[in-house]
């Protein structure tokens, strides 16, 4: 695969791993205003917010997708992809985000 398809494509399954990684419950770090304190867990018990734990594991997640996608993506054949699998790609992966969405719910 090309340089550009390669970037191309680890950038859409940045975005992907992104917004999965943002619904999932993971553990994560929580500021307990209040207390003025941090706090690393799954549902901390008061009043807390998980924007910033969230953004970090999320971007984590992102970095690691995609460079195990360009990774991988360079090592492919070199001939540029079908649109049709790229297409094929992408709509499996939206499939996969909507249903784990769905799943958190």
């Amino acid at each position: 695969m090309s340089a550009k398809h390669a970037v191309y494509l680890a950038a859409c399954v940045a975005i992907i791993a992104f917004a999965i990684a943002l619904e999932l419950p993971v553990p994560t770090l929580w500021y307990r205003p209040v207390e003025r304190e941090w706090l690393f867990a799954a549902r901390p018990s008061g009043i807390a917010i998980d924007f910033f734990g969230r953004c970090l594991v999320a971007t984590a997640s992102s970095i690691a997708a995609t460079a195990t996608t360009y990774a991988i993506a360079r090592r492919l054949c070199r001939r540029d992809p079908r649109p049709v699998t790229t297409t094929a790609i992408g709509v499996l992966a939206i499939a996969t985000m909507v249903i784990a969405i769905a799943c958190h719910r």
